[in-house]
């Protein structure tokens, strides 16, 4: 005879140990969401503070499509610094040591 599955002793559990279950997942899994969203802001405002803002050129060249072309730059090195920052959330380890107490 196999043993049942966490989900098979979940279907046969009484409502109020279903509901219970689902509370408890559901505040796990937002936990989980909310960490890698604040990582991801974080990451971001990091990339945000290390990057110089383009320069505009001289005034006798500021044109509209002077004006469009650098402010698809900003755009553009925006969109850039915000993947990057997601592949950090992502590729960047965090590493803690455990030590026994004695």
């Amino acid at each position: 005879m196999r043993q049942k599955t966490f989900l098979e002793r979940l279907q046969e559990a009484p409502e109020s140990a279903k509901r219970k279950t689902t509370v408890l997942v559901s505040a796990i899994v937002m936990v989980a969401v909310i960490f890698v969203w604040l990582t991801y802001f974080n990451n971001l405002l990091r990339d945000t503070k290390s990057q110089p803002v383009p320069e505009i050129q001289g005034s006798e060249s500021f044109t509209f499509f002077h004006t469009m072309q650098n402010g698809l730059a900003v755009i553009l090195d925006s969109f850039v610094s915000g993947i990057r920052g997601i592949g950090n959330v992502f590729v960047g380890g965090r590493s803690s040591t455990v030590t026994p107490e004695h």
